[in-house]
């Protein structure tokens, strides 16, 4: 019916509104996009989505912090200031989040164009980037050759059956310099300093390696921490946590800094729900002032 038509032209000014710059060229796209909603379907008028830092005008970009509707209340393309003011803090907030971070743009596939380089092309890798950049995460599937992940799971689960083996007699065990219970039946082991966990085709995989170089801008990556977390039957969830800290304080550094580290997960095990996988919260990467969390 005519509603269909209708919310997918909402659709569309809503994810060019939330993606789009702070340029007057995209400014005045998306003006023109709300103009030509409003005037096809004049029941229903384009609510603007508001996503700046304090000191932003116009059409902010993305990767800014979300902010009160209060000062564009009087915006000519919004007609009716009761349905901003109805929409909730969360709900502006989960809504712009699911245009900038959906899986869609944050899941990438290797393709066989990729095997056969031997590498992601430029393109991809720019999206990535970008990507990771915003929303703080990316999925980059068959990563890594099928060969490689099995010599890992299996090396994996030696290590971890000879760490239950040891904590199964002592106790006292299970936590140490080399090891730690993350939670009941969830623990983390420093990896061995040998193969296959050492081979180049997994610390410096073709198809990665790139991405990490770009998005820490150097050639010269030192591996910090090499461990395996394993999750047994019935593991309770997890507390949401953050692995690495920002380097300054946002009150004595108020800026999103670039990345110093990237925290790389590499399943060995088919990721599904019923798995209890790890769940991340798009865009908490970047800092803010206490008060605006």
């Amino acid at each position: 019916g005519a509603r269909e038509p209708m919310e997918a032209a909402i659709e569309a000014f809503e994810k060019a509104l939330a993606l789009g710059g702070d340029d007057a060229h995209t400014l005045s796209n998306v003006e023109a996009l709300a103009s030509n909603i409003n005037i096809m379907f004049p029941d229903m008028r384009c609510p603007r989505t508001i996503c700046s830092d304090r000191n932003a005008h116009g059409i902010p970009k993305s990767s800014d912090s979300i902010d009160d509707y209060d000062d564009y209340a009087d915006d000519e393309f919004v007609d009716d200031a009761d349905i901003i003011a109805e929409e909730t803090e969360e709900a502006r907030t989960r809504r712009i989040m699911k245009y900038e971070c959906d899986e869609e743009r944050l899941t990438f596939w290797v393709t066989a164009k990729d095997r056969k380089l031997g590498l992601l092309t430029p393109t991809k890798i720019e999206q990535m980037i970008e990507a990771f950049e915003e929303c703080g995460i990316v999925v980059l599937n068959d990563a890594y050759d099928s060969e490689v992940i099995e010599a890992l799971r299996e090396a994996q689960w030696e290590t971890i059956d000879d760490y239950l083996e040891v904590i199964a007699a002592n106790p006292s065990k299970e936590n140490s310099t080399t090891a730690e219970r993350r939670s009941p039946g969830r623990y983390e082991i420093r990896t061995p300093l040998a193969a296959p966990f050492t081979d180049e085709a997994f610390l410096r995989a073709p198809r990665v390696w790139p991405f990490l170089t770009h998005i820490l801008d150097t050639d010269r990556i030192e591996l910090d921490t090499l461990s395996s977390v394993t999750s047994l039957p019935k593991t309770p969830r997890q507390h949401w946590h953050r692995d690495a800290a920002a380097l300054y304080d946002f009150d004595f550094m108020p800026a999103h800094l670039p990345s110093h580290g990237v925290v790389v997960f590499v399943p060995l095990t088919d990721v599904r729900a019923v798995n209890g996988p790890t769940e991340f919260l798009t865009k908490s990467h970047r800092s803010c002032y206490e008060e605006d969390e």
